[in-house]
């Protein structure tokens, strides 16, 4: 059944079903008419020239020191930006994001320290995009 299911973009008023078995099963029975499938990530991952995700797993990134999603998200967008003016084919925009994903955990790894937890006595848990500021411990 889940091939005879039309592809296209979500029609008005239609929501994405979430990624769980449950809402699968509730597609399902609700039929092929009652449904539409965009292409996936790995379809964009195909375009940009990298292999699929295996499937059957939830994802987790850890974040690159002092940023939040949004600052990774404006520092990849920026390098395309930089690089093409614009958005296009995933393979064109691949390097660009590769450069600016690895130049932030790579700044991350030089602000790291021995201290057990910086972010507890600097008062600083999240910084959006920029350079982190460097760390001092106070005396004693």
């Amino acid at each position: 059944m889940w091939e005879q299911i039309a592809e296209g973009p979500r029609p008005d008023g239609w929501i994405e079903i979430a990624e769980t078995g449950w809402h699968a099963m509730i597609s399902w029975y609700a039929g092929p008419g009652n449904m539409r499938r965009e292409p996936d990530v790995d379809a964009y991952l195909r375009d940009a020239g990298l292999p699929p995700r295996p499937r059957g797993y939830r994802w987790f990134l850890r974040l690159p020191e002092g940023l939040d999603m949004a600052g990774v998200d404006d520092a990849a967008s920026r390098a395309v930006m930089a690089l093409h003016g614009q958005s296009g084919n995933p393979r064109y925009l691949a390097p660009a994001v590769e450069r600016a994903v690895t130049d932030l955990y790579a700044r991350g790894q030089e602000n790291t320290h021995p201290c057990e937890d910086h972010r507890a006595h600097d008062g600083r848990r999240e910084f959006r995009g920029g350079p982190r500021r460097p760390h001092r411990h106070s005396p004693g």
